[in-house]
C-alpha cells in the first residue's frame, strides 16, 4: 500500500474501514472547537460526486481543474475527484481567504497559464468572477451541502488508481517576484515525499494532525491534509481565519484534540509567543504535542526561543519544535531535524558572510554575530549539495551557494516548461 497515491488510499480504506473516521473540519464556538467527522467512506462517496459533476462539464483527462475551496472535505473531492478522471487540479485560495480584488487578480493570472476546462467555487466565489476570464472554462458553484447529495452515477473514465508518473496537481507560485508559475507534482513525486517524511518522523495512525493552514499552499496541502491521511492518522483542519481572527485557537485545538503534530509559519510562532495575553491560555496542556514544524519562512531563533520558554508551563517540551525547509519543487519538504534532538543554533561573523560569502563561526552575543536556526537534514533517500553559483562546483561547509536538491520527489519542472502535460 505504501506506493499508492492518496485517491487509491481513500478508495481502498473506504472498502476496509468505511466508517472510520478520516478528516474533522473544526470550527469554533466561541473559544471551543467543535470538530464534523468525514469518514473513509463518505470522502469517496463525495470523490465520486465531485467526479460526476467535473464530468458533467466534459472534464476529461489532461485537463486542468481551477480548485477555489475552502470547505476541507469539498477541496479534498474534488482534488481526488479530478485526479479519478485523469485531470490535473490546480489548488487556488478560496474567496473567503482573499479580498475580492486580490481573489480575482489571482484566479485570472493563473487561469491565463494554466487554461482550464472548469474552475470550482462556492457559490459566493461564483458569483464574484467576472463574465469573462483570460481563459474561457465552465465554472462548477458548490452549495454548502452540494456533496452530500445521494451518490452519483460513476463517471465513465472515473479510476482512482493512476500511475505515479501521471500528473497529481499543479501548486502555482506565489508570483511575489515575476508571474505565478505551476510546479508539475507527479503523483510519484508526492508519495515519495509523503513517505519519506513519514519515515523521517516515525509517524503512524496514533499520531493526530491539526492544521489551520491555506489548503492551496503546499504546506497547508501537503504537510496538514495529505500527510495525515496518507498516513492514517486522524486530520483536524480548520480555516486559516480561525487563527487570524483568534490566535489562541491554534494552541486550543491542539489542547482539545490531543494533537501530536501541527505546522506553521514563524510569524504565527512569534504572535503566540509574544501577543497573547496569559487569560485566554488558562486550561490549554500542550503535552501531546510532539511535533511543532515551523517553516514557509525564515526561523528566527529569538521567535524559537521564547516559544519555547513561554510554554513550557503548559507541557510543550523544547525538543517539539522542528524548524524544516521545503519547496513546492519537491512537492514539499526538504529538510528537517529528526525527532527527539533539540533544536541546533549557528551563530556566525556577519561581516565575513556578507562580503566573502562564508560562516565562519563567531561566539553568540559577540559585536558582529548573527545567529541562524538550522533546518535539520535532508529527508531519506535524499541529497542536499551547496554549488558555486558560477561553475556549479560543490562547495565545502561554511560556503554561501545555491541549493541543489537531488531525489525522488524533485518535480519535473514547471508547466508548459518541457513538462509531462
Amino acid at each position: 500500500m505504501e506506493g499508492a497515491h492518496i485517491a487509491s488510499l481513500v478508495a481502498a480504506r473506504a472498502r476496509s474501514a468505511g466508517e472510520t473516521p478520516a478528516l474533522h473540519h473544526v470550527r469554533f464556538v466561541g473559544r471551543q472547537p467543535t470538530a464534523e467527522p468525514y469518514s473513509y467512506g463518505a470522502l469517496y462517496e463525495r470523490t465520486q460526486r465531485a467526479a460526476a459533476l467535473l464530468a458533467r462539464v466534459s472534464v476529461s483527462a489532461g485537463d486542468r481543474v481551477l480548485v477555489s475551496l475552502g470547505h476541507p472535505s469539498q477541496f479534498l473531492a474534488f482534488l481526488l475527484g479530478s485526479q479519478a478522471l485523469g485531470a490535473t487540479a490546480v489548488p487556488l485560495p478560496s474567496l473567503a481567504e482573499l479580498p475580492i480584488p486580490s481573489y480575482l487578480e489571482r484566479l485570472a493570472s493563473v487561469a491565463a497559464d494554466a487554461r482550464p476546462s472548469a474552475i470550482v467555487t462556492d457559490d459566493r466565489g461564483a458569483a464574484a468572477l467576472p463574465d469573462s476570464l483570460p481563459h474561457t472554462a465552465a465554472v462548477i458553484a458548490v452549495g454548502s451541502d452540494e456533496l452530500a447529495l445521494d451518490r452519483a452515477a460513476i463517471p465513465t473514465g472515473f479510476c482512482p488508481e493512476r500511475a505515479l508518473d501521471q500528473v497529481a496537481f499543479l501548486q502555482y507560485t506565489s508570483g511575489s517576484t515575476g508571474r505565478p508559475k505551476g510546479v508539475v507534482v507527479l503523483h510519484g513525486n508526492l508519495v515519495a515525499n509523503l513517505r519519506a517524511t513519514a519515515e523521517a518522523l516515525e509517524l503512524d495512525e496514533y499520531d493526530r494532525m491539526y492544521s489551520w493552514l491555506p489548503l492551496f499552499h503546499d504546506m497547508g496541502l501537503v504537510g496538514g491534509l495529505l500527510l495525515g491521511l496518507y498516513v492514517g492518522m486522524p486530520v483536524y483542519v480548520a480555516a486559516p481565519q480561525t487563527f487570524i481572527a483568534r490566535p489562541d485557537s491554534w494552541l486550543r485545538a491542539v489542547s482539545t484534540f490531543r494533537a501530536t503534530i501541527s505546522p506553521g509559519p514563524n510569524f504565527a510562532y512569534h504572535l503566540l509567543a509574544r501577543r497573547l495575553p496569559e487569560r485566554v491560555l488558562a486550561g490549554i496542556d500542550l503535552s501531546c504535542w510532539r511535533l511543532a514544524f515551523d517553516g514557509a519562512e525564515r526561523v528566527d531563533p529569538d521567535t524559537v526561543r521564547a516559544f519555547i520558554r513561554r510554554y513550557a508551563a503548559y507541557g510543550f517540551a523544547p525538543d517539539t519544535f522542528r524548524p524544516a525547509y521545503g519547496m513546492a519543487e519537491c512537492a514539499l519538504t526538504a529538510t528537517m531535524p529528526r525527532p527527539g534532538t533539540p533544536v541546533r543554533y549557528d551563530s556566525i561573523d556577519r561581516a565575513s558572510l556578507e562580503r566573502h560569502g562564508r560562516a565562519l563561526p563567531k561566539p553568540e552575543g559577540a559585536p558582529g554575530s548573527v545567529v541562524y536556526t538550522s533546518a535539520g537534514t535532508a529527508l531519506p533517500g535524499f541529497r542536499l549539495r551547496i554549488l558555486d553559483l558560477d561553475s556549479d562546483a560543490e562547495l565545502p561547509e561554511r560556503q554561501v551557494g545555491e541549493i541543489a536538491l537531488s531525489g525522488p520527489s524533485v518535480t519535473p519542472g514547471y508547466f508548459g516548461q518541457s513538462t509531462p502535460l
